[in-house]
């Protein structure tokens, strides 16, 4: 097991490429050496029992007496040497060779009763009954040498031992140049991986022709890169606007304090630099809570509870009360019965408030701010349109960045741009999604997605709480 977990990758699959390749080698030439050993000794067998047939007629059984013709005349064939046994299995006139006849030894009386082929030494022996009036006289013996036979398979075994390790290395070898091939997307991602940095995200991986799993990998990886490259983008942006946005109250904050102390000044003029930095304050602790709730968004954790919209809304409209009343703006809710959600009932009156917020601030006097609620399959629709000079089309996909504005007509007073870049993350937390258009009538509408849940359900899990 260490063995295994030290070796690389494509040195693994290639030693496990040439064992399985060497196992099936060595069954294939085993296959092969049986088979041919089987026919070899099956044309051997069929020769001797086409010369047993041959001779067998031609035996003359006399009184109990047996004898083969002459060699001149047997049928004209490729010669294969045979003798008369009588029953006791004795040789009658020649003698077979020595292997033979240890054999005929050791089988006396006990030879086999119908025609047989067996191997004895380096000989295939065969044998055949002669029967005279359904009475045992003898026997036939034939024989052939197994040398041919030897040899044929010996050359065999010799060439697949000389071929069989040449094939297994070059296998070898061209399954490691195939592997080596195969991972180098996984080796260039690897070494492009390494020489990321937060300093250069610029770096990608080569993209081949094909479109295998590698190649796939390597596309996910660039498509991770260029995410990635887009979020430190984003928050080298949000820092440097941060620190904008921060300066400069501070630079007015250090101006006056300076100011003040630099010469005695009448309690008029120093009622205006406290002012003045009260104000700058105020607008910075404005924007750090604004921050600090940007970036608490995406690590709150904990369990959700059923949420009312209606009950959102209020809250929100409750909080907005003061921009509402300063503009005269009217408020225009309608909303389908049993909305709900699951999520945090502060966070989403967060949101929603903002886009109300924002909504009141680019609306007229007089004029009308229009909420909607309806439920679409399993999403809850939320639907903030106002009567303002709405948002340039080249805005809509920018107004929820962090610092973004649009021009003062649309924002006018003291913005930070972080309100609608915090609703999108609270609306994002709750697998939401949250859209800006211009209607064709006028204003700007916002829109917030939010995956719905059963009305009973969430009534009755309220009712338990």
């Amino acid at each position: 097991m260490p063995l295994a977990v030290a070796l690389p990758v494509r040195l693994r699959l290639t030693l496990w490429y040439s064992v399985l390749l060497a196992a099936a080698l060595v069954l294939f030439a085993a296959s092969v050496y049986v088979l041919m050993t089987r026919s070899l000794l099956g044309n051997l067998d069929t020769s001797l029992h086409q010369r047993v047939n041959q001779l067998v007629p031609s035996v003359d059984v006399a009184n109990g007496s047996i004898r083969l013709p002459k060699p001149a005349e047997a049928v004209d064939a490729p010669y294969i040497p045979g003798v008369l046994l009588d029953r006791y299995g004795r040789a009658l006139g020649a003698e077979p060779p020595s292997p033979v006849r240890v054999w005929l030894a050791g089988q006396r009386a006990s030879l086999p009763s119908g025609f047989t082929a067996i191997s004895t030494g380096d000989y295939r022996v065969a044998t055949a009954p002669i029967d005279d009036n359904n009475q045992r006289v003898g026997y036939l013996l034939v024989w052939q040498s197994l040398r041919p036979v030897n040899e044929s398979l010996h050359s065999l075994l010799l060439l697949m031992l000389a071929l069989g390790p040449g094939l297994l290395l070059l296998a070898g070898f061209g399954g490691m140049l195939l592997a080596r091939r195969a991972f180098r997307p996984v080796t260039q991602i690897t070494q492009t991986a390494s020489s990321i940095s937060a300093t250069d995200l610029q770096r990608r991986v080569p993209v081949g022709k094909t479109h295998d799993e590698l190649n796939e990998l390597a596309v996910t990886f660039n498509a991770m890169i260029e995410r990635l490259e887009s979020a430190v983008a984003r928050e080298r942006r949000f820092t440097a606007d941060a620190s904008h946005e921060l300066r400069s109250p501070l630079a007015v904050i250090l101006a006056e304090a300076s100011l003040a102390l630099e010469e005695p000044l009448s309690p008029e003029d120093y009622r205006h630099v406290l002012g003045v930095v009260q104000e700058q304050a105020k607008g910075m602790h404005e924007m750090i809570a604004a921050l600090l709730t940007l970036a608490r968004v995406e690590v709150i954790q904990g369990p959700r509870e059923p949420v009312a919209i209606a009950a959102v809304i209020e809250r929100a409209l409750r909080q907005c009360a003061p921009v509402m009343a300063e503009r005269s703006v009217r408020i225009e809710s309608t909303l389908e019965p049993d909305l709900w959600v699951e999520g945090n009932e502060t966070l989403l009156a967060r949101a929603v408030r903002n886009v109300i917020d924002n909504a009141l601030k680019a609306s007229p006097a007089s004029s009308t701010v229009r909420i909607s609620g309806v439920r679409a399959g399993g999403l809850l629709m939320l639907r903030i349109q106002d009567q303002g000079p709405g948002i340039p089309e080249e805005d809509l996909t920018r107004i929820f960045e962090p610092f973004y504005q649009v021009e003062k007509a649309r924002t006018p007073g003291d913005s930070h741009g972080l309100g609608l870049a915090i609703c999108r993350r609270i609306v994002y937390a709750h697998g939401g999604e949250v859209t800006a258009a211009s209607p064709p009538d006028g204003g700007a509408c916002i829109s917030i997605m939010l995956p719905g849940t059963d009305s009973s359900m969430g009534a009755a899990r309220r009712e338990v709480a």
